[in-house]
């Protein structure tokens, strides 16, 4: 359950060289889960997928759209691993309201 340590040092320089004014543009962003089974990451992939698309929701629209997202889930068995990259996720995702940034989750 670790985010990425390359994804979170980019983000910081990005941030860091970017003079004021300017607009830091986020593309992608990859959480790796090297503590899942398959079947979790399946789990945890169509979450991210839930709720980054269209985009990641703005803060007046983030606990339906997660409480939509997890409803989806209540057929699947959740382990507390998973449910710790469940809400990396929402971490995540809260921290770019509004971004339409891809979000995948590995295990790499």
């Amino acid at each position: 359950m670790i985010i990425s340590l390359a994804l979170a040092l980019a983000m910081q320089t990005a941030t860091a060289q970017a003079p004021k004014g300017d607009f830091v543009w986020v593309a992608s962003m990859t959480l790796h889960a090297k503590h899942l089974n398959p079947a979790e990451l399946g789990v945890a992939q169509h979450y991210a997928s839930c709720m980054s698309l269209p985009y990641f929701p703005i803060p007046d629209e983030f606990a339906g759209k997660r409480d939509k997202c997890r409803a989806d889930l209540s057929i699947v068995k959740t382990s507390p691993k998973l449910l710790g990259i469940l809400d990396h996720l929402d971490a995540l995702v809260r921290n770019q309201p509004g971004s339409e940034a891809s979000l995948e989750v590995v295990k790499e």
